[in-house]
Order: C-alpha cells, then sequence, then structure tokens
C-alpha cells in the first residue's frame, strides 16, 4: 500500500522486506554484500525503504545507515 507505480513502470518508493535476517550483523552483511546492486536500485527508484530489519538499538541503526550512505549527514 506505500508503494506507488509511476507512469515509468517503477515503484516508489522500493520497500525492501527483511524476511531472512536475525541479527542487525546479519543485516550489515547483507547490506556489504549487496551494496552496487542496493545503489543501482536506489538510482532506479529514487529511494529504498527497509522493512523489518532487527535494528534494535541507534548503534544498530547507525551502522546499518552509514554501511549504506557514508555521508549520510552531508546529503541531508
Amino acid at each position: 500500500p506505500e508503494q506507488r507505480v509511476l507512469e515509468n513502470g517503477l515503484q516508489f518508493p522500493l520497500v525492501l522486506e527483511n524476511l531472512a535476517y536475525k541479527t542487525a550483523e546479519e543485516s550489515r552483511r547483507f547490506l556489504e554484500k549487496n551494496i552496487a546492486e542496493l545503489r543501482r536500485l536506489q538510482a532506479l527508484h529514487g529511494t529504498i525503504v527497509f522493512r523489518n530489519f532487527p535494528l534494535k538499538s541507534a548503534d544498530d541503526c547507525e551502522q546499518f545507515v552509514f554501511g549504506f550512505c557514508t555521508n549520510f549527514f552531508e546529503a541531508a
């Protein structure tokens, strides 16, 4: 329901829902392993919403965000 299909057929935002990873460390490894593809998808769709990843603390969240966007505060 949060996604919309644009006229060009792309979904916005692209929602990636975690169905496999149980820990923040597993999530970070997924991010590291797939960073090139995730960046390609971000450029194509405009944004990615990461849903249901097991980020339990502010530190978990910060490490995940900085693993994806190293210049997060510069971009904001």
